[in-house]
């Protein structure tokens, strides 16, 4: 545990770095993510025939009670006032996040004063469920996964019951040479108890899924038309207006607007060149749909990711420092596959 103390001057930045763009990095998860959090009779949410056109408010109702402790969800309170995802503010998809944070204003620009975990049960939990099922060939017994994926299942509101089948959801969009149901289900709980606390990196290039950093888009929340005032949370008050390029919000709204650069009919149409200004590309909002489907926002950072062919990301390179120390001290080391000194 990381303990905070204002009288020793150990104060956390949670808040600033979640809420105040000009510090943090505005971390948003995306909507392909928060997809994989299960309802809480353990059935899957994209099991729902009409999943990919919930609105934010439709989405979180009866899910896993862990996605409205890690984003603002549709109660969530701010200095004491229901407040919503900052877009395009402070968060860039609409999924807000509050993990490890406090509730109030008064604890931005460094002045956190709770604690922060170093190491969790939960997570020792897990490493011993992927340890488990990795050495019995994909398969966790009912008493590990009792013990681990179930026990912190039950203690999130979701049916701690083991699931015989396999997630296509899940399997297609993030692990699709994986066919363990058990580490299917290991790796969606992994995901989302450790959520922000520094493992994904990591975690992906153990399984070999660099290529996830490269493909997965930055998609956000879904929203039925554009150009008109939405009700993120439900509450009958209008939060947000997105624009399409040169529009204006409608007279009167007091909420936030988001304009696009573009808008797409399918994911099939997306292309670079759309965010290029003078031959320089610019991060960017877009959208994917049409009035009868609604629309699906978008985020395009302003460069496009990079995962290398030879999959040197899978290793970092050793300092070029260290090879020459280690070279005056008489022993050579080898650079890593891919990288130059």
């Amino acid at each position: 545990m990381l303990c905070a103390s204002g009288a020793n001057g150990y104060l956390g930045t949670t808040n600033w770095w979640f809420n105040v763009a000009t510090y943090g990095r505005m971390w948003s998860p995306v909507r392909s993510f928060v997809n994989t959090y299960l309802n809480t009779d353990g059935s899957r949410f994209t099991d729902q025939a009409d999943y990919a056109r919930k609105s934010f408010s439709q989405e979180l109702v009866g899910r896993d009670k862990r996605l409205e402790q890690s984003i603002r969800g549709l109660n969530y309170l701010y200095d004491g006032e229901v407040t919503v995802a900052q877009l395009g503010i402070a968060n860039l998809t609409g999924y807000h996040m509050i993990k490890f944070s406090q509730d109030g204003q008064q604890y931005e620009n460094g002045k956190n004063t709770n604690s922060i975990p170093i190491i969790r049960y939960a997570e020792v939990l897990l490493n011993y469920a992927e340890a488990q099922a990795e050495l019995k060939g994909g398969s966790l017994s009912a008493s590990d996964w009792e013990l681990t994926i179930g026990a912190l299942r039950e203690r999130a509101g979701v049916s701690p019951t083991q699931p015989t089948s396999v997630d296509t959801y899940l399997q297609k969009t993030f692990y699709p040479d994986l066919t363990s149901v058990d580490l299917l289900e290991i790796r969606r709980e992994r995901a989302i108890e450790l959520l922000c606390e520094g493992f994904r990196f990591d975690d992906l290039r153990r399984w070999k899924c660099g290529e996830l950093l490269v493909t997965l888009p930055w998609n956000g929340i879904h929203f039925p038309a554009l150009n008109t005032p939405h009700d993120l949370n439900g509450d009958g008050v209008t939060d947000v207006c997105i624009l399409t390029p040169g529009s204006n919000a409608p007279s009167g709204f007091a909420g936030t607007t988001v304009e696009l650069k573009v808008v797409f009919e399918n994911e099939s149409e997306v292309s670079t060149e759309a965010f290029k200004e003078d031959g320089t590309l610019k991060a960017s909002y877009y959208a994917v749909g049409s009035d009868q489907t609604g629309y699906d926002l978008y985020w395009f950072p302003g460069e496009e990711r990079i995962w290398y062919d030879d999959d040197r990301q899978y290793l970092y390179p050793i300092p070029a420092q260290e090879i020459r120390n280690y070279l005056a001290a008489g022993y050579t080391l080898t650079q890593n596959p891919g990288w130059t000194n």
